[in-house]
């Protein structure tokens, strides 16, 4: 870093500071994950990263979360007890169509690719 873009930081920060300027806002992630270990490994890598973390274990509590609060991305598994992920993506598109979703699984299945490829709701990435 030059003195020069070394200044201008410093310069940032305290305007922040004296509230000149707004303080950027952390990207708000939910996790949804029925496996406890999933949700926490999740939150801490991405708590380090400097998002804000709130943890679901099912889409019953996602939904409630996302009535809740203003979300950027929701990282969420595909197979949950009770609602799918899936069925969770879509009630999402359908309140909140600016949230990213990401979907993961343990168990892929043909069954629940189909079903995301068909709805061209999901990209698979290797």
């Amino acid at each position: 870093m030059n003195s020069q873009s070394s200044a201008s930081s410093v310069k940032r920060q305290a305007s922040v500071a004296d509230g000149r300027y707004p303080a950027p806002r952390a990207t708000h992630v939910m996790i949804v994950d029925d496996e406890r270990g999933v949700r926490m490994t999740l939150r801490v890598f991405l708590l380090e990263g400097g998002y804000e973390v709130e943890m679901a274990e099912d889409a019953r509590q996602a939904q409630a979360l996302l009535s809740k609060g203003d979300w950027d991305v929701v990282v969420t598994d595909i197979v949950l007890p009770g609602v799918s992920g899936v069925e969770l993506l879509k009630a999402i598109r359908a309140a909140s169509p600016d949230v990213q979703v990401i979907m993961m699984t343990g168990t892929p299945t043909t069954e629940t690719a189909a079903c995301c490829d068909r709805d061209r709701t999901v990209q698979e990435r290797t």
